[in-house]
């Protein structure tokens, strides 16, 4: 990020001209410092969980691997199930800090996390009774590890919450990436030894772990059980609409799982989950950079209160976004072929997965547009936009499926509903509330487009490239891909002031 694209107003007043630009520039430096670290236990952790599920499919088949996919949703589902205590303490907790009230931090989260507690016992219970009646032969065992599975997976969203909310993205890190070795070490381990039940051990041992080292890592924090009615009305009154976008959101990019296991059963969803395993594996990047840009967003409008200050952050996570999106579209499609040699089975799945990858694209670019949604008290209207996007997809995956139209049929509806979804938001977003934005704005559907414009060129081009064995021409496509894709990519940004 340019120093130029932080809003002079970020500055503390009265301080000289070259003072303000040294303090943006240390900002730029933060922001850029915090998001590395982010990205790479984010790329940790999706590097590591794309092993575990590449190694879990070849040791449980598509099947079974059809299963695990819809139970994902489920757990999904369970970090919900705080009613929106933690994302109000996620939001509000930075505005407090940004207005000075320190004092009144401790109490929040304490509240936010014995109401998290409290109401995560009988919502895991809910969750658990409804992932048996929607899958078909899930063991009575597996249906029971949901629900603590569940709980600990609360307090561990709370303890990250918490230290990310005070920008201590060290030690969100580190936890991220524990928890990630974990995962994959005993997950693998235990299908190997007990079957499919291991899949949940292996889960709730790695967020056991990465739980007792954030609170051992959290210092200065009292674990108490205390409710203050007051604070925790403040928290649902902020926090239940986000919690509601974020299971709008959570149903939003799983509801074509469902959709096929409940019609075509759990073969099916193994062969379409290869899709979502490659979605997964790219999700790392706007994973990183939204952790880092929700507080940034969140302080800023703390301090000043208006809208149009944000028009910086806006602008450059959204557009830096779209570019690094690109790229890792174009590497994860040239790489497909490598699914027929690492797991033959589930071969039939490419095509699917080629299909989501592109829609994961757009996807992203609906982060930036959240998050500022989110900041300025308009949960509401990203609630209404998720609602209509979620709606429009299930009505697509139906009539696909009730028609014949099969997985493939279900992947294009899905990617299209992802891309209506994000534009429509993001275009909305800037018309409604930066009216009178830099001229860039008027062209954002355009900047945000561009990029894949570009790779989905470049990608035709390198795979028209073939040399011999299919190792060596994946290395050679993608070589090529990186080489042609990042000068283009990093001229444009550059045009455009953002890096």
């Amino acid at each position: 990020m340019k120093p130029d694209d932080i809003p002079d107003e970020e500055a503390p007043a009265g301080l000289r001209p070259d003072e303000s630009a040294s303090y943006r520039d240390r900002a730029r430096k933060t922001i850029l410092t915090q998001t590395a670290q982010v990205s790479l236990s984010n790329i940790v952790l999706q590097v590591s969980r794309f092993l575990k599920n590449v190694l879990l499919a070849s040791l449980l088949g598509p099947y079974l691997f059809g299963l695990w996919s819809a139970l994902q949703a489920f757990l999904i589902y369970g970090g919900n199930v705080h009613l929106g205590a933690l994302n109000g303490m996620s939001r509000d907790l930075p505005l407090e800090r940004g207005a000075g009230n320190t004092e009144t931090i401790p109490v929040m989260a304490a509240t936010a996390l014995t109401f998290s507690l409290i109401a995560s016992v009988p919502a895991a219970g809910i969750i658990a009774l409804l992932a048996w009646a929607v899958t078909d032969e899930v063991p009575s065992l597996t249906i029971l590890l949901l629900v603590p599975l569940i709980i600990v997976q609360v307090v561990l969203i709370f303890f990250q919450s918490l230290v990310r909310a005070e920008e201590k993205f060290r030690v969100m890190s580190t936890t991220i990436i524990i928890g990630a070795v974990v995962e994959l070490g005993a997950s693998v381990a235990l299908v190997h030894v007990i079957g499919f039940d291991g899949v949940l051990l292996g889960l709730l041992a790695a967020h056991s772990v990465a739980l007792l080292y954030c609170i051992f890592r959290r210092k200065g924090f009292s674990l108490r059980f205390t409710i203050d009615p007051a604070l925790l009305r403040r928290l649902l009154r902020t926090g239940f609409p986000i919690m509601l976008g974020a299971l709008t959101y959570s149903v939003f990019i799983t509801i074509d799982r469902l959709t096929i296991v409940a019609i075509e059963g759990n073969e099916a969803l193994g062969f379409y989950a290869l899709g979502s395993l490659a979605v997964t594996a790219i999700g790392y990047l706007p994973s990183a950079v939204n952790q880092v840009m929700y507080p940034k967003f969140t302080a800023r409008y703390g301090e000043t209160g208006k809208a149009g200050t944000l028009a910086g952050y806006l602008r450059v996570s959204s557009i830096g976004m779209a570019h690094g999106m690109g790229l890792v579209l174009g590497i994860a499609i040239l790489a497909l072929p490598l699914i027929a040699i690492l797991l033959p089975k589930f071969e039939p799945g490419i095509p699917v997965a080629r299909i989501l990858i592109a829609g994961a694209y757009f996807l992203s670019l609906l982060g930036s547009a959240s998050l500022f949604l989110l900041t300025i008290n308009r949960q509401v209207l990203f609630l209404f936009s998720l609602l209509l996007a979620t709606l429009l997809l299930v009505s697509l995956d139906m009539t696909v499926l009730l028609f014949g139209g099969g997985i493939e049929g279900v992947a294009i509806a899905t990617a299209s509903a992802y891309a209506l979804c994000s534009i429509g938001t993001m275009s909305y977003t800037v018309r409604r509330f930066l009216p009178e934005g830099p001229p860039p704005f008027g062209f954002m559907q355009m900047k945000l487009v561009v990029p894949s414009l570009l790779a989905t060129l470049l990608i035709l081009c390198c795979e028209a490239i073939s040399a011999g064995g299919t190792m060596t021409t994946v290395g050679i496509r993608l070589f090529l891909f990186v080489v042609l894709y990042v000068p283009v990519s990093w001229r444009i940004l550059r045009k455009e002031n953002i890096w």
